[in-house]
C-alpha cells in the first residue's frame, strides 16, 4: 500500500478505545514520552472488543455525537472527558502506527473509521476540523507525581525527590483543590508555592503557541484551546503531571537563534563515559576550538529558533545579555547536557504550517518512513557501534544523540539531508576517510531513504 505525507501535514483527531485483556495496562495511549498508568484490567475478548467497536461505529454513522459517546464508553481515561479529543498530531509521528494513518487517509473532516486495532486496544477515530488558526499563551501549575517520570528533567530543585512518592489520585486531589481555589489575581501565588515545573522562575509562563502546529503534548494544548482568556482550567493529566493553566492573550515577544554544540551526559552517574566531568570536558575544549574558528561539524546543530519563553531550559537569559555573535561565556547545563552556543540572528518568521485535516494523496511507503519514523536509520547507525575502535566509541554515541535530535526536528527533506550531511562529515573528520566512510556505508540503504526525500509529484 502506498502511504504519501507531505512535509507539515497533519491531523487533528479524536477517538474512542474499547480496551480488551490483550491490550496494554501500562503504555498511555499515543504519548510519545514512554508516559505510563496502571489502567485497570478488562475481561472482554479481543473479538467482542472489536464487535463493540464496530457496533459504535454504525450508532455514529447513523447519527450519534462522536464526543458524547467518547464520554460514555471510550476507555483511554486521558482523553475521554474531553469527548476523545487527542489533538493535532504531525502526520510524520503516527507511522509509527500505519495501520492508524491509513484509515485516516481515507477519511475527510466529520468521517469516523472502521475499527482500528493498536497495542492499545480497538480505536474508532474520527477527522475533526482544524482548529482556528491563531497565537495563544498561558502560565501553568504543574503538580508531578511518580508515575508521570518525564518531569524529573524538568522539575524545580528539590522537587522531584518529592514528587516521585506521590501516587497519581494523591496528585489528582492536590491539584483539583488548587484549580478550585485559583484566581487570576492569585495565580501567581499559586504557581510559587505549589508548581513543581522549573518554569515556576519564570511565573509559569510556557511562552506562546500556535494552534496548527504539532506538538509533543497535543492532548494538553487540545484542552487549553478550549479555555477562554483569563480562566483558570480543570486539572489536566500530562506526561509532567496534572497541569492547571490560565489562558492569557498573546503578545509581542522577543525572537532568539543560536548555533549551539550539546554534550550529554547520565545525571547520576558517577563513574564511566557517562558522567558529567566528562562531557565537561569535552564541551569546554570544542567551545575553545569554536571561538577560534574552527567549529566542530560533528556537534553543531543546525540554527534553532524560538520566542521568549519557549527556549532551552537556562539559555535564554544568558543569550538575552549579549549581542548577536556573542558566545555563552562558559558551558551551561540544559537538560541533561552541556550547551555550548553563539547567539546569531533570528531569520524571518516563516509561514505558519497549517493542519490540513488529511494528508492528500498517498506515496511510497519507504518514502514515508524516510520522511517520519526514521527507525530503520537510527537502528542501522546503532548498529555500527561495534565496528568503531573503543578509544572512539563516546565520541560516535554523542553524536548519535544529537544527531536524533536534531532529526526529530527537521522539518522538510532540505532539513533532513542538512541533518545527515553535517553528520556525515563530522563522521568523516572524527574517524578518518576510510574509517568513516565504513561507517556510513554500513547504513547505505537507509542513508538512501533518508535523503530521497519527497520527489516531485507528491506535491498537492
Amino acid at each position: 500500500m502506498e502511504r504519501k505525507l507531505l512535509p507539515g501535514s497533519s491531523y487533528s483527531i479524536s477517538h474512542i478505545l474499547i480496551r480488551h485483556r490483550e491490550s496494554s495496562r501500562e503504555l498511555v495511549p499515543f504519548s510519545f514520552l514512554d508516559w505510563r498508568a496502571q489502567l485497570p484490567a478488562v475481561t472482554r475478548t479481543r473479538s467482542e472488543a472489536i464487535k463493540e467497536a464496530t457496533e459504535l461505529a454504525a450508532r455514529l454513522r447513523r447519527g450519534d455525537d462522536f464526543g458524547s459517546v467518547a464520554r460514555t464508553v471510550s476507555e483511554d481515561p486521558f482523553t475521554h472527558s474531553g469527548g476523545g479529543r487527542l489533538g493535532v498530531f504531525a502526520a510524520s509521528e503516527l507511522l509509527v502506527w500505519p495501520q492508524v494513518l491509513d484509515c485516516l487517509g481515507e477519511g475527510g473532516v466529520g468521517s469516523v473509521s472502521q475499527p482500528v486495532e493498536t497495542e492499545f486496544g480497538i480505536h474508532l477515530f474520527r477527522i475533526e476540523s482544524p482548529p482556528d488558526l491563531l497565537e495563544f499563551a498561558a502560565r501553568r501549575i504543574v503538580v508531578g507525581y511518580g508515575d508521570a517520570p518525564f518531569l524529573q528533567y524538568s522539575a524545580r530543585d528539590g522537587r522531584w525527590e518529592s514528587a516521585q512518592h506521590r501516587s497519581r489520585e494523591t496528585a489528582r486531589e492536590i491539584a483539583n483543590s488548587l484549580s478550585k481555589s485559583a484566581t487570576r489575581e492569585t495565580f501567581s501565588e499559586f504557581v510559587a508555592q505549589h508548581s513543581d515545573h522549573r518554569d515556576a522562575a519564570q511565573d509559569g509562563d510556557v511562552g506562546q503557541w500556535a494552534s496548527r502546529k504539532a506538538t509533543i503534548f497535543p492532548r494538553v494544548l487540545s484542552r487549553l484551546l478550549t479555555l477562554p482568556v483569563g480562566a483558570v482550567s480543570e486539572a489536566f493529566d500530562s506526561e509532567i503531571g496534572f497541569q492547571i493553566f490560565l489562558r492569557e492573550l498573546p503578545r509581542d515577544r522577543t525572537r532568539y537563534a543560536m548555533e549551539a554544540m550539546r554534550f550529554a551526559f547520565e545525571p547520576n552517574a558517577s563513574t564511566g563515559k557517562g558522567t558529567r566531568n566528562i562531557a565537561l570536558a569535552m564541551a569546554t575544549d570544542r567551545l575553545a576550538s569554536w571561538r577560534q574558528g574552527r567549529p566542530d561539524p560533528l556537534f553543531l546543530t543546525p540554527i534553532e529558533v524560538w520566542s521568549e519563553g519557549r527556549g532551552p531550559w537556562g539559555v535564554e537569559p544568558l543569550l538575552k545579555k549579549g549581542s548577536v555573535g556573542d558566545f555563552l561565556e562558559a558551558p551551561l547545563v540544559s537538560d541533561s547536557a552541556y550547551v555550548v552556543a553563539r547567539r546569531v540572528g533570528p531569520p524571518a518568521v516563516e509561514e505558519e504550517r497549517t493542519c490540513t485535516g488529511i494528508c492528500p494523496g498517498r506515496a511510497s511507503a519507504a518514502r514515508a518512513a524516510a520522511d517520519g519514523n526514521l527507525r530503520a536509520l537510527l537502528q542501522a547507525l546503532d548498529s555500527t557501534a561495534s565496528a568503531i575502535p573503543s578509544q572512539q566509541r563516546l565520541a560516535f554515541e554523542r553524536a548519535l544523540t544529537t544527531l536524533r535530535a536534531n532529526l526529530r526536528t527537521a522539518t522538510n527533506p532540505a532539513a533532513r539531508e542538512e541533518v545527515w550531511s553535517r553528520f556525515a562529515a563530522g563522521i568523516v573528520s572524527t574517524f578518518g576517510a576510510n574509517l568513516g566512510q565504513n561507517i556510513l556505508n554500513l547504513c547505505a540503504t537507509e542513508v538512501e531513504l533518508f535523503t530521497l526525500g519527497f520527489p516531485a509529484e507528491a506535491k498537492p
